[in-house]
C-alpha cells in the first residue's frame, strides 16, 4: 500500500524468487523455502480541533458565540478536508475566575468534541488548548475638573474617565491605576484672582494591568469668589419687640475675609426677618432666618451672603399662684385651681386664649382627718402644660386651711352616768350644719368617741315683711325646717 490506504491491519510478506535482485556479499537466500508474513497496521490520524480567541478586559463572556468551524481542526492528510460535522462546546479558567481576578493575559481555552463527528475512518478527533487572549481595555484620562474658593490653597489634581462606560466591574481610576502622574496648574496661586484655569498633565510612571491609554486630556480649575457672611444673630423672648432694626453695621460682623484682607462690603446694610414682618399676635417663638440687605462687596473675589444667622425667640414664662383655700374638719379637700401671674403674658392673651395643653397635678398631706391646729398645710403642684409660645414651671405652692367643726358656747352641763347631756345657747353660726340661727334650746349629746347636735325648731328672725316675701316666693322659713340629728366622730 502507499500513503492512501486507509487505516486498518494488514499482511504483509515476501514472495518466492522476489529475492534475486538482492545481492549480499556474505549471504545466500534460499529461495526454495517458504517466506515469513508479518501484519502492517495503519492507525487512524488524529483531527485536532483547537480554538483561539481575543476579547477585551471586562468582557463577562468572552465564549459566548463562539461555534465549531472547520478552521478549527488540523492534522488533515492526503488532501482530505471538511470531514467533521456536529458541534462542539468550550471552556476557560477564565471563566471560572472572580470577577475582580479577570485581568487582561492569556487564559486556556479549551475544546469538548464529544458531540463531533468523523465522516471517515481514516481519523480520530481529539480537542486541543487554544488560547484566550483578554487585551486590555482603552481608558480615557483626563484631569478632573475641580473647583475652589479666592484665597484657598489648590487640592492636589486628580485624572478622571473622560469617556463613560470605560471603567469595568468595580474599578476606579485610582484602583485601576499605578504610579503617578505630573500636573501642571500653570502658575495659579492662592491669590490668583477668580476664573477658569487650564490644568494639564503627563503620564509619567502612570501605568494600568487593565487599561492602556497613552495620553491625559486637560482639565478646569476654577476659582469661585469667596463668601463674605455678616452675622447679626439674636436671642429674644416671645414677645419681645425685634432688636434687627437698631442693629448697626461694622465690619467686625463680618467673616470669611482670605489674606488678611478687610473691609470689602459697602452699602447701606439692613437686616430683616419674618419676625419682623409679622402681626405681633402672630410672632411665635422660634427661630426665624435674619436676611442681610444692601451689601455688596468691593472685589469680584468676594460674594456677600445674604443670610446673617438667626433670631431665636425663646418662649416666654407664665408663673402660676396655687390658691389658698379652706374647709372645716372632717369634710373632704375641696378642689384646687391656679392663678396665673398677668405678668407673663404677652399681646393681651390669658391662659384660655395661648392653646394651652396638659395640666396641673395638685398634692397635699391634708385629709379629712387632719386637725385644725396643724393648718396651714400646704398644697403643691406638678405641671404637664404646653404651649407654642410660653413654659409653665411648677406653680407657686398654696395653702389649705382647716377650720373647727362647731364653735359653742355651753350654759349648764348636766350629767347622766356615762353620758353626758349639755344644753346651751349657740354663740355662734352653726355653719357646717347650714343654721342659721337656733334656740338655747339647742343640745348636744355625746360619749366617749362620738357627739350628735339635735336641733330644735328655728325661729325665722326675718320681719314679718321678708317672711311674707319668702312664702310668696315658695321658699322654706325656719319654723319649717328642722335639720336631722347630726353625728360626728370625736377627736
Amino acid at each position: 500500500g502507499d500513503a492512501t490506504t486507509n487505516a486498518g491491519s494488514y499482511t504483509i510478506g515476501i514472495t518466492n524468487g522476489n529475492f534475486a535482485p538482492i545481492a549480499l556479499s556474505n549471504y545466500s537466500f534460499d529461495n526454495t523455502s517458504t517466506p515469513t508474513t508479518a501484519t502492517l497496521t495503519i492507525d487512524k490520524a488524529l483531527l485536532t480541533v483547537t480554538a483561539n480567541r481575543t476579547r477585551t478586559y471586562g468582557d463577562v463572556t468572552p465564549l459566548s458565540g463562539l461555534l465549531f468551524t472547520t478552521s478549527m481542526v488540523s492534522g488533515y492528510v492526503n488532501g482530505d478536508s471538511n470531514l467533521i460535522t456536529g458541534s462542539a462546546s468550550f471552556s476557560s479558567n477564565y471563566n471560572t475566575s472572580s470577577a475582580a481576578t479577570r485581568g487582561a493575559g492569556d487564559y486556556s481555552l479549551n475544546t469538548n468534541v464529544t458531540n463531533l463527528v468523523v465522516s471517515s475512518g481514516n481519523y480520530t478527533v481529539v480537542g486541543g488548548t487554544g488560547t484566550l487572549t483578554i487585551n486590555k481595555q482603552q481608558l480615557d484620562l483626563k484631569v478632573a475638573n475641580t473647583s475652589r474658593f479666592y484665597g484657598d490653597n489648590d487640592a492636589s489634581p486628580t485624572l478622571a474617565s473622560a469617556t463613560n462606560g470605560q471603567l469595568k466591574y468595580t474599578d476606579t481610576v485610582d484602583s485601576a491605576l499605578s504610579g503617578s502622574a505630573t500636573f501642571n496648574l500653570g502658575g495659579v496661586t492662592n491669590s490668583t484672582n477668580i476664573g477658569n484655569y487650564t490644568v494639564t498633565a503627563s503620564i509619567n510612571t502612570l501605568t494600568s494591568a487593565n487599561y492602556t491609554f497613552s495620553s491625559i486630556a486637560s482639565g478646569t480649575l476654577t476659582i469661585n469668589p469667596a463668601i463674605l457672611t455678616i452675622t447679626a444673630a439674636r436671642n429674644i423672648t416671645y414677645g419681645d419687640a425685634s432688636p434687627l432694626a437698631g442693629i448697626a453695621f461694622s465690619d467686625s460682623q463680618v467673616s470669611g475675609y482670605k489674606l488678611g484682607q478687610t473691609n470689602q462690603v459697602t452699602g447701606t446694610v439692613t437686616f430683616t426677618s419674618g419676625y419682623d414682618t409679622a402681626a405681633a399676635g402672630t410672632r411665635g417663638a422660634g427661630t426665624y432666618g435674619i436676611t442681610v440687605n444692601g451689601a455688596s462687596s468691593l472685589s469680584s473675589n468676594y460674594t456677600v451672603n445674604v443670610d446673617g444667622g438667626n433670631l431665636v425667640v425663646a418662649k416666654a414664662t407664665l408663673t402660676g399662684q396655687i390658691n389658698d383655700r379652706e374647709r372645716f374638719y372632717g369634710s373632704s379637700n375641696p378642689s384646687f385651681s391656679v392663678t396665673w401671674l398677668p405678668a407673663g403674658f404677652k399681646y393681651s392673651e390669658t391662659i384660655s386664649t395661648i392653646g394651652a395643653t396638659g395640666s396641673i397635678t395638685f398634692d397635699t398631706n391634708a385629709n379629712p382627718a387632719s386637725r385644725p391646729d396643724g393648718s396651714p398645710y400646704a398644697i403643691t403642684g406638678t405641671s404637664t402644660l404646653a404651649s407654642a409660645n410660653y413654659t409653665f414651671g411648677a406653680p407657686i405652692p398654696g395653702e389649705i386651711n382647716i377650720k373647727p367643726l362647731v364653735p359653742v358656747g355651753l350654759e349648764s352641763l348636766r350629767v347622766f352616768g356615762d353620758m353626758q347631756s349639755w344644753s346651751f345657747g349657740l354663740a355662734s353660726r352653726l355653719a357646717e350644719s347650714g343654721v342659721s340661727s337656733a334656740d338655747p334650746g339647742s343640745q348636744i349629746n355625746f360619749n366617749d368617741r362620738s357627739i350628735q347636735i339635735v336641733f330644735p325648731e328655728f325661729r325665722d328672725l326675718s320681719s314679718d315683711e321678708e317672711k311674707k316675701k319668702k312664702k310668696d316666693a315658695g321658699e322654706t322659713t325656719a319654723q319649717d325646717a328642722k335639720p336631722a340629728p347630726r353625728t360626728l366622730s370625736k377627736n
